[in-house]
């Protein structure tokens, strides 16, 4: 299966395509909703990143994208221009994983 990249960023596209992953530069929210309904429609396909900056253009679409399809996943990555989303998305990663066991134990 395989893993895309959908963003408005050349440096994490250039960063994803590095680790293998299959990237596409967008800027509109009927570019964004056009490769998406291209992705979903493509068996080979099983995981679809966003960036969030593109989220934020189509949000609504998205989530209800998300609802409605069962045999991929749809996941926003936090996006380069906007640090602080990545910051708070890393926080809280840090603190609801931070045992060796996995479990928050404070």
């Amino acid at each position: 299966m395989i893993s895309v990249l959908i963003s408005d960023d050349f440096d994490s596209i250039a960063g994803f395509n590095l680790i293998g992953i299959k990237s596409f530069f967008l800027e509109t929210k009927e570019q964004l909703l056009d490769k998406i309904n291209i992705l979903l429609d493509d068996k080979d396909v099983s995981l679809i990143l966003i960036s969030s900056s593109l989220v934020v253009k189509a949000k609504k679409e998205i989530f209800n994208l998300k609802l409605n399809t069962i045999n991929k996943i749809i996941l926003e990555v936090p996006s380069i221009e906007n640090p602080s989303s990545f910051s708070g998305f890393l926080d809280s990663y840090l603190q609801n994983n931070n045992k060796p066991d996995g479990k928050n134990n404070g």
